[in-house]
């Protein structure tokens, strides 16, 4: 008797990467109850959603831990409600959205351990509630604005190269450095990174 060969078994499929729409879709299409969203820690990748800035009853809004790219969505300036916000330890850069001025009732701020940089909205001073603040492990662009005393103590500034004519780097905030024609950057390799706009990112 001929013994039936069977083919191998395709091996084990890896579950794809969640979205936070993709792990909450109700957080996205605006039928999440409740004033807490929390979903740390996940290994959540994508962008920070702007449909959370629908929902406005939000008191606490926690993504931290995760691998979130692209920048911090000004459409969380909407959730005036929140308390306690939380997106930092990913991978969001840019600076500070203005619209984050408006969320007053904040006494709990984290947006550190991700490379943001760049200019401070003025109107900062505006969060008087924080009791907890922690911005960025970068320096922002000098001068600072005033801060509550909770991100002052922790809170750095540089100042900002000059750059040369066509390649201006202010808008990427402090310690950055102009290519000045050159295909590379200097130390390149150790703490300076080419970006397309010809400058070094050298935090």
């Amino acid at each position: 008797v001929t013994a039936l060969m069977l083919p191998p078994s395709p091996p084990p499929l890896t579950p794809n990467a969640q979205t936070v729409c993709s792990n909450t879709p109700a957080a996205c299409d605006d039928t999440l109850t409740g004033d807490y969203l929390g979903i740390a820690s996940k290994g959540l990748t994508g962008p920070v959603p702007p449909e959370l800035g629908e929902l406005t009853q939000l008191t606490t809004l926690d993504l931290r831990d995760n691998s979130l790219t692209g920048f911090c969505p000004t459409e969380l300036g909407r959730l005036t409600n929140l308390v306690h916000l939380n997106i930092g330890g990913n991978q969001l850069s840019g600076t500070v959205p203005t619209e984050y001025t408006k969320l007053t009732k904040l006494t709990y701020l984290y947006l550190g351990m991700q490379p943001l940089s760049g200019t401070l909205p003025q109107q900062l001073s505006k969060l008087s509630s924080l009791t907890t603040c922690y911005l960025s492990n970068r320096p922002f662009a000098c001068p600072l604005p005033d801060l509550p005393s909770a991100c002052s103590a922790n809170t750095q500034c540089a100042a900002s190269p000059p750059s040369p004519p066509g390649h201006d780097c202010s808008c990427h905030g402090a310690a950055w450095h102009s290519l000045y024609g050159s295909s590379t950057c200097p130390n390149a390799g150790a703490c300076c990174v080419p970006v397309s706009c010809g400058c070094c990112d050298c935090t």
